[in-house]
């Protein structure tokens, strides 16, 4: 779904001047087949952006990450307004461990691409293994103004409150998405243990029958989980 989004985005690739090749390439991902473009793209095209760009996903999707990487920057290099191709790379940086070169790139992508809530996911996620929590705050912020009914968002926005002991913020993020998602372990955990710090020993007595029929529901989700 996101490849085809970006070629979407990428109208110029099977119009006007494209070689037959990019097209067919186009079509081999569209066929849900990305790791078969190199093969339909042969050796030419070496001064194109897009074949560039197709080369280096297709190369993604098979899992050859350093010839993915050298034809994204070269798609790059030829064309600096095509962001798809940094995108891609930040997938390399990440599959490779290499979190701030992963952050560097989607930031850049950032830049144009915005027509989806993926690359705020992916964003956002990067920053958190990279414990830079107020900057996760933020993407995910702007990735949920920009698309607001998002509930991918709205979860990481929650687990990232939580991560900052935010909890105010945090648990009506978590609390709603917990209740369609029980199945969500680490959601669970950390809905528990907010609710649990809110529960202290001289007032848990006094709560809510309400909110104590909620913590002991989600508890048992959590357990049933195993």
């Amino acid at each position: 779904d996101t490849l085809g989004h970006f070629l979407d985005r990428l109208g110029a690739l099977v119009e006007g001047p494209a070689p037959p090749r990019v097209a067919a390439a186009v079509e081999e991902a569209r066929q849900g087949r990305p790791e078969a473009m190199a093969d339909r793209l042969g050796e030419g095209g070496k001064d194109d952006a897009r074949t560039a760009f197709l080369r280096g996903v297709s190369y993604y999707a098979s899992g050859n990450m350093p010839a993915a990487l050298t034809q994204l920057q070269a798609a790059l290099r030829l064309d600096s307004e095509l962001f798809p191709a940094a995108v891609y790379m930040g997938g390399c940086y990440a599959a490779e461990g290499k979190d701030l070169d992963a952050i560097g790139a989607w930031q850049t992508a950032l830049i144009g691409e915005v027509g989806s809530p993926v690359l705020y996911e992916l964003l956002s996620d990067a920053l958190v293994r990279a414990k830079e929590g107020e900057q996760a705050l933020a993407i995910l912020s702007e990735g949920l103004a920009a698309f607001p009914d998002d509930a991918g968002l709205r979860r990481r926005l929650g687990m990232a409150y939580a991560m900052a002991g935010r909890a105010e913020e945090a648990l009506p993020l978590l609390t709603a998405w917990v209740d369609t998602h029980p199945e969500d372990q680490q959601a669970l955990f950390a809905t528990l243990a907010l609710l649990f710090e809110g529960f202290s020993r001289e007032t848990a007595g006094a709560a809510a029958a309400e909110e104590r029929q909620r913590l002991t529901r989600y508890a048992k989700a959590y357990v049933d989980g195993n």
